[in-house]
């Protein structure tokens, strides 16, 4: 038995959308530094990194939502 072709699939029909609302990519250094939990493991990851204020908020959020102390 033959197998019908089928016509080509247009690429808009073909994409397939996906939705990562809540990914947050950082760095292997930052992401050490917001599991730290050891005093001079986070001052050797600040040292290394020399956050900024704006960039001390953002690790300070992700470090609430991993239920750990803000530094």
């Amino acid at each position: 038995m033959a197998m019908e072709e089928q016509p080509p699939v247009k690429s808009e029909e073909r994409q397939i959308k996906l939705h990562y609302s809540n990914l947050v990519l950082v760095t292997t250094d930052v992401h050490r530094l917001l599991h730290a939990a050891k005093p001079e493991t986070i001052r050797a990851y600040m040292d290394m990194l020399k956050p900024d204020k704006k960039q001390m908020a953002k690790i300070n959020r992700l470090r609430k939502m991993l239920d750990l102390p803000c530094i």
